[in-house]
């Protein structure tokens, strides 16, 4: 028991060394742009030049603030706080969902396509923490398709879980990395061109684990994704 005890501090302390060191280096990139603004700050009186600049370390800023947001979302998730459940349908976080996106991406508007199921059997759960995880599955679609590609919003059952599904036609995921996707700061784009942390879909996965479901992925490369999202209906936590 006690050995037992030793690796699981073990494991911990390797799970946690490796979550600071990812997350300082997220850190870094964004803090190395404000130093390199604030230096040139100092060196011009361009009003041009000053004014990219600060813009650029108001765009910095921003982001910081939301990686820090994020990794505090990311720790309550980890914790053994018990989240307060209520009965919730799923079809009403999807349709919030549809309309923020179309807010989002007003020019994709037309690519987003919601289908939910009428006869959609209700769940326990917390709504807001529910709306974040399927809000970054989509946004993860929005982001990794172009115009002209759709995206699939739909909600369905079967005897067991209510199911979200989220399908694009965009770039897909390779093989080798269906197994990295759901890895803490991993991110497809190892260039960091596109915008980020690499957290939203472990986000996804960690929310859906606390409901009692995982998420899913299927993928073909250049054809597109469909990530699924699974919840134990009423009855099935009740038994």
């Amino acid at each position: 028991a006690v050995r037992l005890d030793m690796l699981a501090q073990q494991e911990r302390i390797s799970i946690l060394s490796s979550f600071f060191r990812d997350a300082s280096h997220e850190f870094k990139t964004p803090l190395s742009i404000i130093n390199t603004s604030i230096y040139i700050l100092g060196k011009t009186e361009d009003k041009l030049t000053r004014q990219q600049h600060s813009n650029l370390i108001q765009q910095q800023v921003r982001d910081i603030s939301d990686l820090v947001e994020t990794l505090v979302l990311m720790s309550r998730l980890d914790s053994r706080t018990e989240l307060t459940f209520s009965p919730l349908n799923i079809n009403s976080i999807m349709r919030q969902t549809y309309v923020s996106t179309c807010d989002s991406y007003p020019h994709r508007e037309h690519d987003i396509q919601l289908i939910l199921d009428d006869e959609l059997p209700l769940i326990l759960g917390h709504a807001n923490y529910i709306l974040q995880a399927i809000g970054n599955l989509v946004d993860n679609a929005m982001r990794y398709s172009n115009l002209g590609d759709a995206v699939y919003l739909r909600t369905y059952h079967n005897n067991a879980y209510v199911v979200v599904e989220i399908e694009d036609e965009g770039i897909g995921i390779p093989n080798n990395k269906l197994s990295e996707i759901f890895k803490r700061f991993y991110r497809g784009d190892e260039a960091h061109s596109t915008r980020g942390f690499g957290l939203g879909l472990p986000i996804a996965q960690r929310i859906a684990q606390r409901h009692g479901g995982e998420v899913t992925v299927e993928s073909v490369y250049d054809h597109g994704s469909v990530f699924r999202m699974v919840f134990p209906k009423i009855k099935v936590l009740s038994e």
